[in-house]
């Protein structure tokens, strides 16, 4: 019989959230209750550490990819997206150097799996859509799409949707 973890297409449902000490919640309230107004409920303690973690978790991918961008690797990443046959004339290791991109890729969407989860404390099937995958789609279509540093594809992906993107847009309607 095999092991179930996943529970199938029902998915992993509750996902628990960690247990506050009620002397955390009490300080935290002691601080923050004169400034909004009304003591803080756990649900909205468990709202705003959600909220800085997920800041936290944010910065890091955001100082992670661009130390990658500037470094050795991104540089060879960036000889591999320009030019396949110049980059190995070059003497970069070109099938060692597309892993290591989709394993690092593959890291950072599991990262945002894990935020995702716990945000809404269940994994199931019916949770990725076709218009979140498209979404994403075209979120990562805005960043490779752009070939710059972060900051210009997030000011000018939305502007500029490329044709893949209106393309799946519209078999999706």
């Amino acid at each position: 019989k095999p092991l179930n973890l996943t529970n199938g297409p029902q998915g992993i449902s509750p996902i628990q959230r960690p247990t506050i000490p009620t002397f955390v919640l009490d300080s935290f309230n002691a601080v923050l209750s004169p400034l909004v107004g009304h003591p803080i409920t756990q649900a909205q303690f468990y709202n705003i550490v959600f909220y800085l973690f997920a800041l936290m978790v944010a910065a890091l991918v955001i100082l992670v990819t661009t130390r990658l961008d500037n470094s050795r690797i991104g540089r060879a990443w960036t000889a591999i997206r320009e030019d396949e046959l110049a980059a190995t004339a070059m003497g970069i290791p070109l099938v060692r150097m597309k892993l290591m991109a989709f394993a690092v890729s593959a890291a950072l969407a599991g990262v945002g799996g894990v935020l995702l989860a716990y945000q809404r404390q269940s994994l199931s099937v019916q949770s990725y859509q076709v218009f979140v995958s498209l979404s994403v789609v075209a979120a990562a279509e805005f960043r490779l799409g752009a070939r710059g540093p972060l900051p210009k594809p997030c000011g000018s992906g939305p502007k500029s949707p490329t044709s893949t993107t209106r393309r799946l847009l519209a078999t999706s309607s």
